[in-house]
């Protein structure tokens, strides 16, 4: 995922209390965004933007999987991630960037009910299962011939 590099205000890890943050960003009007990398048997991100303090937008991406998953429908794995095991990063942007973002991309954009803060579960639960799924690193980087 490749996003403007804003003011880095927090980093830290996961599991983390989301809505204790969702309610400080809302209260300051945050623009930018929140990142967060979860391992659980693959590498999980998410991204959620945030406009205003308003939660604008979000994209989550599965590595070893190559997908992409955008708008509301990324927005409950984000949810998710919350209580993973992982780190994450709250980037602050200007308002004109978060803008541009979501206009680039409009798929990115979230549509949140009233009570979306009920979604977010009490623990991790795995969503991708890769135990079916060989990855031969040596071939995926050219070195088939190194045994």
């Amino acid at each position: 995922m490749n996003f403007p590099v804003g003011k880095l205000i927090k980093s830290s890890t996961a599991p983390f209390d989301f809505q204790s943050i969702f309610t400080e960003l809302l209260a300051k009007s945050f623009n930018g965004y929140l990142i967060i990398s979860i391992y659980s048997n693959c590498l999980e991100e998410s991204i959620c933007f945030f406009k205003s303090g308003q939660i604008v937008g979000c994209l989550t991406e599965i590595m070893q999987l190559n997908k992409v998953i955008k708008g509301d429908e990324s927005i409950n794995y984000f949810f998710n991630q919350t209580r993973g095991q992982g780190s994450y990063q709250l980037v602050e942007l200007t308002k004109s960037q978060i803008d541009l973002i979501i206009a680039f991309d409009e798929k990115l954009k979230v549509n949140l009910e009233k009570d979306f803060l009920k979604k977010i579960p009490n623990q991790f639960v795995l969503k991708f299962d890769l135990s079916n799924q060989k990855v031969d690193l040596f071939n995926k980087y050219g070195l088939s011939g190194i045994n």
